[in-house]
């Protein structure tokens, strides 16, 4: 008889796994009136979004920016290197942030770190950090927690934001679990 005409019958976990070496995004909006909808241009930023899992426990991972308005000049770049330190338990995440546009600050690349704590399927961390290094000083941090219910997750987080007039902001977040996608791993990443 077939595991699920059976009750009280536990479900064997599949044995089958895949791995993803690249994923990949592109996006770019047309706009029918720019002249309306985006301050004269035609098309919205080119974002490109990689990500290169080299093993299940490290990956790598471009988010570019490019103005094709402005012949595709590199707006911003998001580039970081993330690692399960204990796999599924504690990872980290270093990266680096530039932007380059014109209208950009000069203070505009920081340098941060992201470490991600789970310790049980149903709880996350996360604590973010971030430094500018044009004038050496820390511009945020923040921490949340969030528990994951049976339909949706709760998110408490805190923000301290040095770099604009030391704001300080608490949030209660809510989302339907459906948004982060399927299985345990898919909340490492929130």
């Amino acid at each position: 008889r077939p595991l699920l005409g059976r009750r009280n019958t536990a479900l064997k976990p599949s044995s089958f796994q895949r791995h993803h070496l690249l994923d990949s995004e592109v996006s770019l909006v047309f706009y029918p009136d720019a002249e309306r909808d985006n301050e004269g241009d035609d098309l919205s930023l080119l974002v490109l979004d990689h990500t290169l899992r080299a093993s299940d426990s490290l990956s790598f991972r471009s988010w570019i920016a490019l103005d094709p308005n402005d012949g595709f000049s590199d707006e911003r770049m998001d580039n970081s290197v993330r690692a399960e330190v204990i796999p599924g338990l504690f990872s980290a995440t270093l990266g680096d942030v530039s932007a380059d546009s014109l209208d950009a600050a000069p203070d505009s690349n920081f340098v941060y770190g992201l470490l991600s704590f789970y310790p049980h399927e149903k709880w996350r961390a996360q604590l973010y950090w971030a430094r500018n290094i044009q004038s050496e000083k820390d511009s945020e941090f923040s921490l949340t927690i969030g528990r994951v219910f049976h339909r949706y997750a709760l998110f408490f987080e805190y923000s301290f934001d040095a770099g604009e007039d030391d704001n300080q902001t608490f949030s209660v977040n809510f989302r339907p679990i459906g948004f982060a996608g399927g299985g345990p791993r898919s909340w490492s990443r929130w």
